[in-house]
């Protein structure tokens, strides 16, 4: 089997990524002729899927990669293999620009102690809409119901992580997990534990740090820029998939920052 975590930038897909091996341990990464170079985690060059499919025995091993792919045609061959599953996760969109903004700091993109709103106007206006772009082109009708691709939630994994690991896993291997895989890959994929080999990348791995970032002014600017996008519209889809734990672009909390 070839697992594909593709999720959009800072939207969760490393944390799938590290969960695979805990579903399978002799799990393998892309071979180097097939590599996407621009990425240090196992990645499969879009242009060399073709090339992958029919040289790797992914009826009989298993591999995977993580990857950053809106939906576009050259991936119908993918989702039509009884041998691949695609994974894609969701996470609050207003985390998302968060870590973004985390990211680009320490990356030096932009200076350390930059304010948020200035960041907002310059870059992540245009990661946002990005964001939204890549979760539209994978919820469109089309696509709902492919048995080959399967959504998570980042804040699922967050509240109730050996359920949503428990779907995962019975997702890929058809069986239930036992509680000591689900223990395993609980504690090797806690927050602190990755701290430890990366703690620049892995910041906080929290839900909600938006409050600790966002001022009013950003906030209102990001509604309209969702409203007008039509990102709103499809929080009403993902909800009805049971893919958002917390609709909170709609809480009182949240209509109160905006007023």
């Amino acid at each position: 089997m070839f697992v594909v975590c593709n999720g959009a930038p800072k939207g969760g897909s490393t944390w799938q990524y590290l969960l695979i091996p805990y579903v399978f341990p002799d799990v393998k990464t892309i071979p180097s002729t097939f590599q996407d170079n621009q990425f240090r985690n196992s990645s499969l060059e879009l242009s060399s899927v073709p090339n992958f499919l029919d040289s790797a025995n992914i009826s009989e091993e298993f591999y995977y990669s993580k990857n950053h792919w809106k939906y576009q045609p050259e991936l119908d061959r993918l989702l039509g293999d009884k041998d691949v599953r695609l994974l894609g996760i969701v996470r609050d969109i207003r985390d998302v620009l968060v870590s973004r903004y985390f990211h680009d700091v320490r990356n030096s993109v932009i200076p350390d102690g930059s304010q948020f709103y200035d960041y907002y106007k310059v870059r992540g206006h245009s990661a946002i809409n990005h964001y939204c772009t890549f979760q539209k082109s994978w919820c469109s009708s089309d696509l709902i119901g492919n048995k080959h691709l399967f959504m998570m939630s980042y804040e699922a994994l967050i509240s109730n992580f050996d359920a949503e690991f428990s779907r995962l896993y019975t997702f890929l291997t058809g069986k239930v997990p036992s509680l000591e895989n689900i223990t395993r890959a609980r504690t090797g994929t806690n927050i602190k534990e990755l701290q430890k080999s990366n703690p620049a990348f892995f910041r906080s791995g929290i839900s909600g740090d938006w409050v600790n970032h966002l001022d009013r002014k950003t906030a209102v600017e990001l509604h309209s820029q969702l409203s007008e996008n039509g990102y709103l519209q499809l929080l009403a889809e993902l909800k009805s998939r049971n893919l958002v734990v917390k609709d909170d672009l709609f809480s009182p909390e949240w209509v109160k920052i905006l007023n």
